[in-house]
């Protein structure tokens, strides 16, 4: 008489033998509405939402986006093709700002030095008190007379120069060059950029490529927005390569025709993306493919190896089947539950094909040698249900609770996938108690011409034969175990840790890749550090804020890092301040004597 624990399996199998019918249906209408359910999953590509929400440093850089805006950008690079100058790149550029700007989503857009401004009009006004006390000297310096009259020389040969338009603008509006002593430290707000003063371009070193920054309304976290964005850029950029190359057929007609040496360069520039936006969407991309490749590939494999095994098709709808319901019975958990997916559980597919058909081959590898040994239909369901199902039944509940065991940390995206991978195998072994001994039942207990036994067969991979051997030397198998599993240890031994979260991304993201390209050419990294200064009033802040500069000064002299930005690298302090005021007082009937400086400068 079976035990208790034997006989829930028995009346499992025997329900699902008699009222096959029964478990194909409420199997149908299980799966129809587990894939509405997880057709509305959606897909979180934001690496942040994987480490802990206790942490304070991340939990410091969320606030700080929310008090002050997102850091993300959306990058536009334009690379000048073979024949192409730097003017038809700027020129190219100038188009693309201007379609960008008619763009909804996007907040506004950069690929130049505005002077004509606010900020630049509040700045010539005022640029001297943005002198920093150490500059003084060369201030007066430049207003000797003899340095006076060497910079009209010097005013009047670019103004009657090949030089750039932003150049003669410059001079014009101040010159005796004021701003360059401190032009540097104001364009630290264009960020960490090197920004080509002759044009005001955002340009490479080598002038093959420019620069195009654009700040979307929202942030890059919301995908479908990311979606919208990225066919308003494409249809902007389009629309902006028509123009530019309309504009030069009009200029030179035969330049675009099929074999001139020119016909490079009268197409509009190539242009690549970039940013958070950009990374964000491929991100979700990839999860996307990542699923829906890993998943196609683990069940090929799964289902070409029962194919050897059992050179039955009837066996690859006995896996198939099962393992296909409790993977979208999976996915309506992970939307009950979860609500998203994210880079860390796209692998979960994979990894319950290869665990959910181990089920399936016990079971069914002891129907098959039941029934090659002479035993019925009837029978063999029963010892299958009896004998083996309950081991498979304990395999699967220690395997879901070993996953299961990583919902306690603190990372979602370990604790996703261990609800996902350990909810899978308890819901693939449910599919399987139920649906393997129907569809046994129901595929093999029809009237057939032949013997179905004949059909019957098992590939055992010459596993009888190793386990023989292995019997007859134990102590040889042992040793080799021992010595294998210490050579591995050493490996295992130095094995490195990475923190860097960015590690969870793909490294075939192309935002990624095309932000790394963007540093190289200019010198520039969108990946910023936040130090974030707290006081009870203004005068603290200020003050925390001077000490962390000193402190990140430190930093940047021994090359940890390539800058920073700052309220002061606007603004200097007041004391700064009041002592350039104090020189100008001091100095105001000699170096720096308005009347002088100008008598001498229309001299």
């Amino acid at each position: 008489m079976p035990g208790v624990k034997q006989g829930l399996f028995l009346r499992i199998g025997e329900f699902s033998r008699r009222r096959y019918r029964i478990v194909f249906l409420v199997a149908l209408l299980v799966t129809v509405v587990s894939v509405w359910l997880g057709g509305r999953l959606t897909l979180d590509g934001d690496v942040l939402n994987l480490v802990p929400r206790n942490n304070r440093v991340i939990n410091t850089f969320r606030e700080a986006l929310q008090d002050f805006g997102s850091l993300d950008y959306f990058l536009l690079l334009a690379e000048a093709r073979r024949g192409q100058s730097v003017e038809e790149l700027q020129d190219f550029a100038d188009h693309v700002a201007e379609e960008l700007q008619h763009v909804p989503s996007i907040q506004y857009v950069e690929h130049k030095i505005d002077i004509s401004g606010p900020f630049f009009s509040f700045f010539r006004t005022n640029q001297i008190l943005f002198l920093p006390p150490s500059k003084l000297d060369e201030l007066a310096a430049k207003f000797t007379d003899a340095a006076i009259r060497e910079r009209v020389r010097e005013n009047f040969r670019q103004l009657t120069g090949p030089s750039s338009f932003l150049v003669k603008q410059l001079l014009e509006q101040d010159p005796f060059q004021v701003s360059s002593l401190v032009f540097k430290e104001v364009l630290r707000s264009k960020g960490p950029l090197k920004v080509d003063l002759s044009s005001g371009y955002y340009l490479s070193k080598d002038g093959g490529a420019l620069l195009i920054i654009a700040k979307p309304v929202k942030p890059a976290q919301d995908t479908a927005f990311d979606k919208k964005l990225m066919e308003e850029v494409r249809r902007a950029v389009a629309a902006a390569s028509r123009k530019f190359e309309t504009e030069l057929k009009e200029e030179a007609p035969g330049a675009g025709q099929a074999g001139s040496p020119a016909g490079e360069a009268a197409r509009a520039p190539a242009v690549s993306y970039g940013g958070g936006y950009v990374i964000a969407l491929d991100d979700s991309n990839l999860i996307i493919n990542d699923m829906v490749w890993n998943g196609t590939v683990s069940f090929l494999l799964i289902l070409g190896l029962y194919y050897f095994c059992y050179r039955r098709f009837g066996a690859i709808l006995y896996s198939s089947v099962p393992l296909m319901v409790g993977q979208i019975l999976t996915l309506a958990a992970a939307y009950v539950f979860l609500r998203n997916l994210n880079s860390a559980t796209t692998g979960f597919s994979a990894m319950l094909m290869g665990l959910g058909t181990d089920f399936t081959i016990v079971m069914y590898a002891r129907y098959v040698e039941e029934r090659t040994r002479g035993r019925g239909l009837d029978e063999s369901l029963r010892l299958m249900m009896g004998a083996s199902a309950f081991g498979v039944f304990t395999g699967a509940i220690t395997s879901a609770g070993t996953f299961y065991a990583m919902c306690v940390t603190e990372y979602k995206g370990l604790r996703d996938f261990g609800f996902l991978v350990g909810s899978g195998i308890l819901f693939c072994l449910v599919a399987i108690l139920f649906l393997l001994p129907a569809m046994i039942a129901w595929n093999e207990g029809r009237a057939r011409k032949t013997d179905i036994t004949r059909k019957l067969y098992l590939h055992s991979f010459g596993i009888e034969r190793v386990m023989a051997w292995s019997t007859r030397h134990p102590w040889p198998v042992v040793a080799g175990s021992v010595l294998l599993t210490a050579v591995l240890g050493v490996y295992a031994w130095n094995l490195q840790f990475t923190s860097n979260v960015q590690d969870l991304r793909s490294p075939n993201n192309s935002g990624v890749i095309m932000q790394e390209t963007i540093a190289r050419k200019f010198e520039a990294e969108f990946t910023p550090m936040l130090a974030i200064c707290r006081g009870p009033d203004l005068d603290t802040v200020m003050e925390r804020n001077r000490e962390t500069n000193r402190l990140l000064d430190r930093f940047v002299r021994d090359g940890t890092l390539r800058g920073y930005e700052s309220i002061f690298n606007y603004l200097p302090p007041r004391q700064d301040q009041e002592q350039v005021i104090r020189a100008l007082r001091a100095g105001q009937d000699g170096t720096f004597h308005i009347g002088r400086i100008e008598r001498t400068f229309r001299a």
